[in-house]
C-alpha cells in the first residue's frame, strides 16, 4: 500500500526528549508527530497534518520526533508509543492521549477539535463545515457534523 521514501522526513520541526520540556512550556497545545524513515504511513500521514485548516495549525503546535534515534527512546516509553503513526496529545505540558494510526486530514479534525477543546468558530474541510462555539454544545456540533458524514445508507 504505502512504500517507505528513503531519507524522508517530516516537515513539521524535530523534536527530541532534550527539548521536550521547552517545546511544551512554550505552547499551551502541542502535538507530536511520531514517525520512522521506513513506515511508508507517515509521509501521506504527514501530509495530512500540513493539510489541516488553518485554524486548527494557529491553535496547535505539530511538531516531530523520531522513534528510531536513540537520544528519544526515554521520551518514546515516556508517552508509551508502541504503533507509528503516532501523534501525542500535550495540553499545557501534561500528556492528553493519543491520535494512533493513518488518519485523512478531514478525520483529523474532530478529533483534535475535541482532544484539544479548541475554540473554534468555523472550520471548513474539503467536504463539510464543523461548527465548534466556545461552550460545551460545540463537542455537540462535532458529532452532528460527524452524523452527517457517516450517515446510514437507504436502500
Amino acid at each position: 500500500m504505502y512504500r517507505p521514501i528513503r531519507g524522508w522526513k517530516p516537515t513539521t520541526p524535530p523534536m527530541t526528549a532534550a527539548n521536550f520540556e521547552a517545546v511544551c512550556a512554550a505552547h499551551q497545545n502541542v502535538a507530536i508527530h511520531f514517525w520512522a524513515e521506513w513506515n511508508g504511513v507517515d509521509p501521506p500521514f504527514d501530509r495530512a497534518i500540513a493539510m489541516l485548516p488553518p485554524e486548527i495549525l494557529a491553535l496547535v503546535h505539530f511538531v516531530s520526533c523520531h522513534v528510531d534515534d536513540p537520544q528519544n527512546e526515554l521520551l518514546c516509553k515516556r508517552l508509551s508509543i508502541g504503533t507509528i503513526p503516532s501523534l501525542a496529545i500535550v495540553v499545557n505540558g501534561k500528556p492528553n492521549g493519543m491520535i494512533v494510526g493513518m488518519r485523512t486530514s478531514d478525520d483529523l479534525v474532530p478529533e483534535l477539535v475535541n482532544r484539544f477543546s479548541l475554540p473554534i468558530a468555523i472550520t471548513t474541510t474539503k467536504e463539510r463545515q464543523i461548527t465548534k462555539c466556545c461552550t460545551g454544545a460545540g463537542l455537540a456540533c462535532v458529532f452532528k457534523w460527524l452524523r452527517s458524514r457517516f450517515r446510514p445508507r437507504e436502500h
